[in-house]
C-alpha cells in the first residue's frame, strides 16, 4: 500500500506489514483503499487474532487500540528507553504494535566520547 499525500503513515506500515504476512487481504477489484478500509482491515485482524481465551487486560488493551487507530494516520509518538533497540514507555499506540505482533525498533547511537550524553542516558 502507498500513499498519496502527507509524511509518515504508521497504519500504513502496519497494514503493510500485516499484508505482507498475509494476515490480511486487499480484494482484487480495489484499485484504492481509503484510510477507513484500512482501519477496518487492522481492526478486524485484531480481533480475529485475539479472539479466543480474551482476558479482561486483554479486552481492555483491544478496547483502546480500536480507539486510537485513527489517530495513527497522523503519526506515532513513543518514548523511547535506551537499554536496547526494543525499549519503549507504554503506551497505547506501542500497545497496536503488541497485540498485533510486530516488532517496533529504534536506532541511536551514542557517540563514546560524550561522556556528560552517556551520563544522562544511563544504561
Amino acid at each position: 500500500m502507498l500513499q498519496n499525500k502527507n509524511g509518515p503513515c504508521p497504519l500504513l506500515a502496519i497494514a503493510n506489514v500485516l499484508l505482507l504476512r498475509g494476515h490480511i487481504k486487499i480484494p482484487d477489484t480495489f484499485t484504492e483503499v481509503s484510510i477507513e478500509q484500512v482501519i477496518q482491515l487492522i481492526a478486524t485482524r485484531i480481533f480475529d487474532a485475539n479472539s479466543t481465551n480474551m482476558s479482561a487486560d486483554l479486552q481492555k488493551n483491544i478496547e483502546d487500540v480500536i480507539s486510537i487507530l485513527p489517530e495513527l494516520q497522523k503519526g506515532l509518538d513513543v518514548n523511547v528507553k535506551f537499554r536496547h533497540t526494543r525499549d519503549y514507555e507504554f503506551t497505547r499506540e506501542i500497545a497496536t504494535f503488541d497485540i498485533l505482533g510486530i516488532n517496533l525498533f529504534h536506532g541511536w547511537v551514542c557517540n563514546s566520547d560524550d561522556k556528560k550524553l552517556a551520563d544522562v542516558i544511563g544504561s
